[in-house]
C-alpha cells in the first residue's frame, strides 16, 4: 500500500510507525485516540492493549484490526459489510442502530450492542463475556448464541419456537409475556421473566441463579424447576398438588400459599 502523505502525519501525531499502523507490527500498548473522527485507509493495526477511538463516526471499508484488550467505537453509526474485527476484550458499539449481514465478530469479552433494534439472520457470535441487546424487539428463528456471561434482550416481546441460548450469566426477557413450548434455556445465571403471564407444559429449566415469574398466576401440574437461588411467583393464585421445584434458596409466594407449600414439604 502506498503511504501517503496522511498517513504520514496519522503516525507522527499518534506515535506509531508505519508498519504498525498497517498491522505489521504490534502496537506493544493502548492506542488511546480520543480526539479522532476518521481514520486513513490500510489503518488496520494489531494492538497489545486497548483501542479507543470514542469519536469515531465511520470506518472505511478495510477496518479491520486486532485488539488483544477492549475495542471502543462508542460514536461509530454504523460499520461496512466486511468489519468483523477480533478483540480479546470488550467491543462497545452502543450508537449502532443495525449491523450487516455476515457480522459476526470473536469477542473474548462483551459485546455491547444496546441501540440495536433489529439482527439480521445469521448472527450468532460466540461471546466470552456478556451480550448486550437490550433494545431489540423481535429476533430472527435462527439466533441462539453462545454467551459467557449476560444475554440482555431486554425489550424482546416475543420469541421464536427454536430459541434455546446458552447464557453463562443471567438471561433478560423482561418483555416477554409469553414463551413457545419447548422453549428450556440453559442458564448459569438469573432467568427473568417478570412479565410472563402463562407458561406452557413441560417448561423445566435449570437455572443456576433465580427465576423470576412474579406475573404469572398459574403454573401448569409439571411445573418443577431446578433453581440454584430463588423462585419468584408472587402472583400465584393457586399451586398443583406436585408442585416440589428444587430451589437452592427461597420460593417467593403470595402469603395465603406460603403455608400451603410448607404443609407440601
Amino acid at each position: 500500500m502506498k503511504t501517503t502523505p496522511e498517513i504520514k502525519r496519522f503516525c507522527t501525531t499518534h506515535n506509531i510507525t508505519i508498519k504498525q499502523f498497517l498491522g505489521q507490527e504490534e502496537i506493544i500498548r493502548s492506542l488511546n485516540l480520543p480526539s479522532i473522527t476518521q481514520i486513513p485507509e490500510g489503518f488496520n493495526p494489531t494492538v497489545v492493549g486497548d483501542l479507543n477511538l470514542p469519536y469515531l463516526t465511520q470506518i472505511p471499508d478495510d477496518f479491520n484490526p486486532t485488539v488483544i484488550g477492549d475495542l471502543d467505537l462508542s460514536s461509530l453509526t454504523q460499520i461496512p459489510d466486511n468489519f468483523n474485527p477480533t478483540v480479546g476484550g470488550y467491543l462497545n458499539l452502543p450508537s449502532l442502530t443495525q449491523i450487516p449481514p455476515g457480522f459476526n465478530p470473536t469477542v473474548g469479552g462483551s459485546l455491547y450492542l444496546p441501540s440495536l433494534t433489529q439482527i439480521p439472520d445469521n448472527f450468532n457470535p460466540t461471546v466470552g463475556g456478556n451480550i448486550d441487546l437490550s433494545s431489540l424487539t423481535q429476533i430472527p428463528e435462527d439466533f441462539n448464541p453462545t454467551v459467557g456471561g449476560y444475554l440482555n434482550l431486554y425489550s424482546l416481546t416475543e420469541i421464536p419456537e427454536n430459541f434455546n441460548p446458552t447464557a453463562g450469566g443471567y438471561l433478560d426477557l423482561s418483555s416477554l409475556t409469553q414463551i413457545p413450548p419447548g422453549f428450556n434455556p440453559t442458564v448459569g445465571g438469573s432467568l427473568y421473566l417478570p412479565s410472563l403471564t402463562q407458561i406452557p407444559d413441560n417448561f423445566n429449566p435449570t437455572v443456576g441463579g433465580n427465576i423470576d415469574l412474579s406475573s404469572l398466576t398459574q403454573i401448569p401440574e409439571d411445573f418443577n424447576p431446578t433453581v440454584g437461588d430463588s423462585l419468584y411467583l408472587s402472583s400465584l393464585t393457586e399451586i398443583p398438588e406436585n408442585f416440589n421445584p428444587t430451589v437452592g434458596g427461597f420460593i417467593n409466594l403470595p402469603n395465603h400459599l406460603q403455608a400451603s407449600i410448607m404443609r407440601q414439604c
